[in-house]
């Protein structure tokens, strides 16, 4: 009930970006589920507009924060579909953004992956604390 209160006494922006936020988590977690991921990465990446403006890291921490909190409501909304859903509202911001996926084997030879998203070489959604261990593929 506090999280309800605390939404309606948003500024309209916010809402605006949460409500953006989870919708587009929800359509990204459904086409992972359907369509395989070049083709989702290529639709993404036409259907948003080309960002050109120089980092605004207030925005970069809004919108990330807002795809981090609507996340933990979707069911399996992983760290792909957190980034993919994040490069998008990025992009509809204005900001640029590189999405990076990475594979390693751990000590047990068990494969593992990961994808996040940096800006200026820096990564705001998806570090962990063992990041370098996975080799970059290209993805974008």
């Amino acid at each position: 009930m506090k999280r309800l209160y605390r939404i309606f006494l948003m500024p309209y922006p916010e809402k605006k970006l949460l409500a953006q936020s989870l919708l587009l988590i929800l359509a990204v977690r459904t086409a992972l589920w359907i369509l395989p991921f070049n083709l989702l990465n290529r639709w993404l990446k036409g259907a948003s507009p080309v960002a050109n403006k120089a980092a605004d890291w207030d925005t970069i921490k809004r919108v990330v924060g807002s795809v981090r909190s609507v996340s933990r409501l979707v069911p399996y909304a992983t760290c792909l579909t957190q980034a993919l859903a994040t490069r998008v509202l990025l992009r509809m911001v204005g900001q640029s953004s590189d999405l990076r996926i990475g594979v390693e084997r751990d000590q047990n030879e068990k494969f593992g992956a990961h994808a996040w998203i940096e800006v200026d070489g820096r990564i705001v959604i998806g570090k962990l604390p063992h990041h370098r261990r996975f080799a970059v593929l290209n993805s974008n």
